[in-house]
């Protein structure tokens, strides 16, 4: 037919030219951004999916972020306290030179005195200058605290590595009085010893005279426990003397070998102390001395309770104990519940050694205090023990934290992040080789339609051999 109103051939070409230009600018686009999905249009429903994968590779990115920061705050709080770790060391050597009175006078022995104070000094200022960011990590702030409510029966209390969540009263229930060992002497020495003689106290010998009175025997055996360190003392008991440990438990002994019968009847006598026992919070305690810790699956799980003498009794404390969770949260996960806490105590040298120093800890063996290097060496070795175990229990709990939650926590984090990715990639990600095929394709036949529409548009021109021309 021939027609030039409406020339349908050059409709048709320039409508396959123009469809094909659509395709050639949509494969352009997705070449240029190595999308598949640039729109909406491209692929609603991938579209959704893709979005959906992209939230959960951005929070699995942050979470490995937050995971790793988290790991450098436990390395900076550990890393400090191995530095504690050297100079409780050094002041257990300082100690236990300070004992070696046979060889040291008094002016040695406050020297190393004058070291033990400088060395606590550097401790608490490590604790109270250690910060991540702007947070102290060892003062305290960032642990659980325990706060004794009735002094009268409770000396003091240490929080444990676990704590239920807020703050929270807890009662303390003795089974089990603890006691002190203890010989007791039957010979009557009211008006003085019968013959002078020595006497063997936990294998060091003191030298017995013919003292006039008890009391002047009482202080002979004294001044013996002084020159050697034994941390016992002599009570008279009637007309007699008894001789016992200053510490209460089973791991406080006193053996006495008195083959003279100054003070008891039988050559050899062994006396050994009794443990506390109990419950904290109505659950599992575990008894040294004066001591009640909790333990097993006590949701308190690590805190030590010391006993008053007074307290020393088989009774209950009802809210003996405040306890205040202090714990941090650290967000190791791309979902709001995905998280770990963890709680960092207190080594100041207060809340060291607590146990064998009481209220003041470490800071008992200082020049002045109770258990000094000149008075007491005994108990500050027993001190600065418990204080090296404190600090180790303390980096223990961190390196546990750092190595199976936080390490395992980022390699877990890194294998998913790996996966969705690769979920997201293969969704909106494009084929390049399949994609440049397409685009080399419209390209071809953008040209072809091109070439045909002016063919089509030189088509009308065969009707003018119709009009004359």
């Amino acid at each position: 037919m021939a027609r030039i109103a409406n020339n349908i051939a050059a409709l048709n070409s320039w409508r396959q030219l123009t469809k094909n230009e659509t395709m050639f600018s949509a494969s352009l686009e997705k070449l240029s951004s190595g999308y598949r999905i640039n729109k909406a249009g491209d692929d609603p429903a991938g579209l959704v999916l893709s979005e959906q994968f992209r939230a959960q590779i951005t929070g699995l990115k942050q979470a490995v972020s937050n995971t790793q920061d988290a790991a450098s705050m436990i390395q900076t709080a550990e890393g400090n306290m191995q530095e504690m770790h050297s100079i409780l060391n050094q002041i257990r050597g300082l100690v236990l030179h300070a004992k070696n009175t046979g060889v040291n006078d008094t002016i040695s022995i406050a020297a190393d005195q004058n070291q033990v104070d400088e060395a606590v000094n550097a401790l608490n200022k490590i604790a109270n200058n250690t910060f991540f960011g702007g947070k102290s990590l060892l003062n305290g702030s960032l642990g659980n605290t325990a706060t004794v409510v009735n002094s009268t029966a409770i000396a003091s209390a240490v929080a444990g590595s676990a704590a239920p969540a807020g703050t929270n009263l807890i009662a303390v229930d003795v089974t089990t009085a603890a006691t002190q060992a203890t010989i007791v002497g039957d010979v009557n020495v009211l008006n003085g010893t019968a013959a002078g003689g020595n006497v063997t106290v936990n294998g060091y010998t003191i030298a017995l005279t013919d003292t006039a009175t008890q009391a002047a025997t009482i202080a002979e055996l004294q001044a013996g426990f002084t020159t050697n360190g034994l941390d016992l003392t002599a009570v008279a008991n009637g007309n007699f003397i008894n001789i016992r440990h200053n510490q209460y438990g089973t791991a406080y002994a006193v053996n006495v070998n008195d083959a003279s019968n100054l003070l008891n009847t039988v050559d050899f006598m062994s006396s050994v102390g009794i443990n506390s026992a109990g419950t904290i919070a109505g659950s599992t305690a575990t008894g040294a001395g004066l001591t009640l810790t909790a333990s097993g699956a006590n949701p308190y799980l690590g805190m030590a309770v010391t006993l008053t003498s007074t307290g020393n009794n088989v009774a209950t404390y009802t809210n003996a104990i405040s306890s205040t969770q202090g714990s941090l949260t650290f967000q190791v996960g791309s979902s709001a519940s995905d998280t770990v806490s963890a709680s960092i105590q207190d080594v100041r040298a207060a809340a060291l050694g607590t146990t064998a120093g009481g209220a003041t800890g470490l800071n008992a063996i200082l020049t002045g205090a109770t258990y000094n290097l000149t008075s007491n060496p005994t108990t500050a070795l027993s001190i600065i023990d418990e204080a090296i175990n404190d600090v180790s229990t303390a980096r223990a709990q961190l390196g546990a934290i750092q190595k199976y939650t936080l390490e395992t926590k980022v390699n877990s984090l890194n294998v998913a992040l790996e996966n969705v990715t690769a979920s997201e990639s293969r969704v909106r990600d494009v084929d390049m080789a399949s994609e440049m095929a397409s685009f080399t394709k419209f390209q071809v036949l953008i040209q072809s339609a091109t070439a045909m529409l002016a063919q089509a548009n030189q088509s009308p021109t065969s009707i003018l051999s119709l009009l004359g021309r």
